[in-house]
């Protein structure tokens, strides 16, 4: 069963709703604050199980692949990032 999204009124990945992806609360303090000050939930505490789905960020917000440098070539290459 997908992971629902946490934030209030939002029906993503519910049962009749297409799924849709969902990313773990970070790990960094900081951050964390960050996105649950943003989602406005009163007194909400993440768990390991809450998910923030991808309607709630901008296309800037999401990193699908990483620069390398080859050191060889001295090429600049792009990697797509695995999904898990």
């Amino acid at each position: 069963m997908p992971t629902p999204c946490c934030v209030p009124n939002c029906r993503s990945n519910y049962k009749n709703t297409p799924r849709i992806s969902v990313f773990k609360f970070p790990t960094e303090e900081d951050i964390k604050r960050k996105w649950t000050s943003a989602i406005r939930r009163k007194d909400f505490v993440p768990t390991k199980y809450s998910r923030v789905c991808i309607k709630h960020f901008t296309a800037n917000d999401i990193v699908n692949s990483v620069t390398i440098y080859n050191q060889e070539t001295g090429d600049m290459v792009e990697a797509p990032l695995e999904r898990k």
